[in-house]
């Protein structure tokens, strides 16, 4: 366990800071120095100036022991980002635990180390009460590290780390038990000689009671003691409530008298011997439990490391529990840290502020506030009571909470920085013991803040030059913000002084804030905006009270109309701006819209692009693979028909079995290769003819025609006329084409059915092969221009021999997918169709399968 300490010292000499790592393997503690750096934190009392003094009571009081409570007394601000993270880290964690997460044991557990410091000493034994409080601890970090194991390793290993050393003790927890019963007291049976005296001494207690109601039930017939009275107890022993006048009636001891002496308490002789032998009992009693209590301290006692460490790990757990739960009341996450000078926060609040509104029902205005690169210090101006001190004690406030480990209440978008030292001047700090004023305070601190600040300083300044004459004030406020400039450090600072704004306006890495004011309700709206000055508001504010305005008007004139222009021209161009920026942030919305969008199609673009190559090059191979083997068997077959001198009846058997080889082939093709529902529309390929298929003539063909697609460049020989189709061989491909997709060419027939085809239609075949994708999308298409593109698609199967291919018209209402059916079963070598399977389309695709 790490513990983050600071030295106390004076407020103008530099703290020296140490990461104090503590080893509780033995009894005693041992700690050592590293990582030495200097921290400046000022003034001494910057917590009380910032507001941190109330957050570390509120975690105090949600602490449920001591080793809490002084963990947060301990909490101390951090400048090394691996602690900052690692206190940031168990603190989420435990609020995610407590957020959604009911089966995270009680935390409840007790401060065992007084006991554990007092049994050091050899003789000393634990009490009833201090065995119980050690029992519960040990049962609480098992039920901790039970939770953890749970979850597994992966989940809130900060946490679970916390607990990995720890050692369990169910031999002291059975022991306890053995000891202890339900009410926390001694067991009858924590040993055998315990038994037996309480037993005897129940016996003892019976008799003595029977004996005494006997001489009970006598004194009031007697008339010795009065109507209601009962037998009582002084100093441990049965007595009877007797009056005084009849003390020497009754034979026995007088212990005790009331207040008044008109009862006396008598011990009846007959059961003095009876009670000395209970008290005798009694006292074997305590020496037994003595006993017991001492040889569980002894068996305890040199588990007395394991002890400490587990009361302080359970101290820890009550710690980050704490922090966890007022993170949780102030809507707090955390934010992104970096370890660089810098505060780029969103939606950041107060969380005094917020926690004193909420109460009372009112909204908290955000701060957003940018600065480190190319700005570093903000001049911050506007009207009194408009909310620029709290922006300062918010900023202050945020970064201190989260250099001592705390999660802030701002946008988890926000990046915060780590600083070394914080520097502030806020509130009146003059001093009548001292003979200081509030201007000679006010220079001190900027003595100070010149003197130490640097690069990795936070410098916060409220009303910088205010207390003198302004023009004076105003010029040396002027001259120490470039003197901080130059330092490098990040500086905000509020202001009325115009020479500041103007100089804000100016010099490069200054930059002007204001404080924004509605001038129609004339309300401060809390509202920082950075970029333009502010205005003050003087004469509106004054106007608003009640100030009379005779005294407004000769205020005007003493300022000149010129100060009094400038402050109007300031918040008409501040309320334009305002309308604009309202303005522009929707564009800037819409345009982000634009990007996400325009950076999702392209993403998905390239995804498709690159299927689609990967598809057409393992395509090519296959292809080549095809056609290399169709050679082959081309070859063959024209060598067989040569030795069969052509016979028809071998030569047609010879080309049914090349074409049923083509088939096959083309089938595996389509199986390893077939290109997804995703796959980009062939544009490229659509018919634009715009055919006309209802009410075409049936031409006359006959065998040996030379035939063309209507569509396409490639010629072919009809081999057989069947009705509406024509057996067509285009080149060493034959395959069945319904008539009107065919058309004469102009060399009308061949002379010999037995001439073989041209090189150049083999070689456009296997060129339209190589090409053709099995699929279209015919999705936005009108009915017309689908059904065309259709036609298209089958015509290349056709020619190419595919048996299958996919038309891919999206679900909607159907009425296209209705269409182009209704198309599919008006074409004879359409052998079927079928919706795609449910994991690739569904009925958004049309699987079209061909006949051969």
């Amino acid at each position: 366990m790490k513990l983050m300490l600071l030295l106390e010292c004076a407020p103008w000499w530099k703290i020296p800071y140490a990461e104090v790592v503590c080893r509780p393997d033995k009894f005693e503690m041992h700690c050592y120095w590293v990582n030495f750096a200097f921290v400046m934190l000022y003034p001494e009392h910057i917590e009380q100036k910032l507001g941190f003094d109330q957050i570390r009571t509120m975690l105090a009081e949600q602490c449920i022991a001591n080793p809490g409570r002084e963990l947060v007394d301990a909490m101390a601000f951090m400048t090394e980002l691996q602690g900052v993270n690692e206190a940031l880290q168990q603190t989420g964690e435990m609020m995610e635990i407590l957020q959604f997460h009911d089966a995270f044991p009680d935390p409840g557990y007790d401060d065992v180390r007084p006991a554990l410091k007092r049994t050091a000493i050899s003789g000393t034994f634990l009490e009833p009460s201090e065995m119980g409080k050690i029992r519960r601890l040990l049962t609480t970090m098992a039920s901790v590290q039970d939770f953890f194991k749970t979850k597994g390793s992966d989940k809130f290993p900060a946490l679970k780390a916390l607990t990995g050393d720890v050692k369990k003790m169910p031999e002291v927890v059975r022991r306890a038990d053995s000891i202890l019963d339900e009410k926390g007291e001694i067991r009858d049976t924590a040993s055998p000689e315990l038994s037996r005296i309480r037993k005897t001494m129940h016996q003892k207690q019976a008799q003595i009671a029977k004996v005494m109601q006997g001489i009970l039930r006598k004194a009031q017939e007697e008339g010795w003691i009065d109507e209601g009275e009962g037998i009582t107890f002084r100093d441990g022993r049965m007595v009877l409530p007797v009056r005084a006048t009849h003390k020497r009636s009754l034979r026995g001891i007088v212990l005790d008298a009331s207040s008044t002496g008109k009862t006396v308490f008598i011990e009846p002789a007959e059961i003095v011997d009876r009670n000395n032998e209970l008290r005798e009992l009694e006292y074997e009693e305590k020496r037994e439990i003595i006993r017991i209590l001492s040889e569980f301290t002894d068996f305890i006692r040199p588990h007395a490391p394991e002890l400490i460490l587990i009361n302080e790990r359970l101290g820890y757990f009550d710690f980050i529990r704490s922090k966890a739960q007022l993170a949780i009341r102030l809507k707090a996450g955390i934010p992104v840290v970096r370890d660089e000078p810098i505060i780029e926060w969103k939606d950041a609040v107060h969380p005094l502020l917020y926690l004193i509104n909420l109460r009372e029902n009112r909204e908290t205005v955000p701060l957003s506030i940018r600065l480190g690169d190319k700005y570093r210090i903000l001049v911050v101006s506007g009207p009194n009571a408009g909310g620029k001190s709290v922006c300062l004690k918010t900023t202050g406030l945020l970064q201190y909470m989260l250099q001592c480990g705390m999660p802030v209440p701002a946008s988890p978008n926000s990046v915060f920085g780590i600083f070394r030292d914080i520097f502030i001047d806020i509130g009146d700090e003059q001093s009548i013991e001292n003979d200081l004023s509030t201007y000679s305070s006010h220079l001190l601190h900027m003595k100070y803040f010149i003197r130490h600040a640097g690069t990795r300083s936070l410098v916060l300044i409220d009303e910088l030059g205010a207390g003198t004459e302004p023009s004076l004030g105003g010029a040396i406020a002027e001259a120490i913000l470039e003197k901080l400039r130059q330092t490098g450090c990040i500086c905000i600072a509020t202001t009325h002084y115009t020479s500041l704004k103007h100089y804000a306006a100016s010099a490069e890495g200054v930059i002007n804030g204001a404080m924004q004011f509605d001038s129609g309700r004339m309300v401060p709206l809390y509202k920082l905006e950075i970029g333009k000055p502010g205005s003050s508001y003087a004469f509106e504010i004054a106007r608003r009270i009640g100030l009379p305005e005779e005294i407004l008007s000769m205020a005007r004139q003493r300022v000149g109309s010129s100060q009094v222009d400038y402050d109007k021209h300031l918040r008409e161009v501040l309320r334009d701006k305002r309308y604009w920026e309202q303005k522009r942030e929707k564009i800037r919305q819409t345009e982000k819209k634009i990007e996400e969008t325009l950076e999702k199609y392209t993403k998905e673009l390239e995804e498709t692009n690159r299927m689609r190559r990967e598809l057409l090059a393992n395509a090519r191979k296959e292809a080549a693979a095809l056609v290399e083997g169709l050679n082959k068997r081309i070859e063959n077959a024209i060598r067989e028909i040569r030795e069969a001198q052509a016979e028809k009846e071998k030569t047609k058997m010879i080309r049914q079995e090349l074409q049923s080889y083509v088939s096959e082939s083309l089938r595996r093709l389509e199986g390893e290769n077939a290109v997804t529902n995703e796959t980009p529309r062939n544009r490229s390929q659509k018919d634009s003819t715009g055919r006309e298929e209802d009410g075409r003539s049936e031409p006359a063909f006959e065998k040996g025609d030379m035939v063309r697609l209507t569509d396409q460049d490639i010629t072919g020989e009809v081999l057989d006329v069947n009705g509406p189709s024509v057996l067509v061989a285009f080149g060493n491909m034959v395959t069945t084409v319904p008539f009107n997709r065919l058309e004469k060419t102009e060399g009308g027939r061949r002379k010999s059915l037995d001439q073989p085809a041209t090189g150049k239609t083999s070689s456009a075949w296997n060129e339209r092969f190589l090409s053709f994708v099995p699929q279209t999308d015919v999705r936005g298409m009108r009915g017309e221009e689908a059904l065309q593109e259709v036609a298209r698609l089958l015509d290349e199967a056709l020619v190419v021999g595919v048996s299958e291919v996919r038309i891919l018209h999206g679900k909607g209402n159907g009425i296209l997918r209705s269409l182009i059916r209704d198309y599919l079963q008006k074409q004879h070598f359409v052998r079927s169709f079928r919706d795609e399977h449910v994991e690739r389309g569904g009925s958004g695709i049309t699987v079209v399968t061909i006949a051969s």
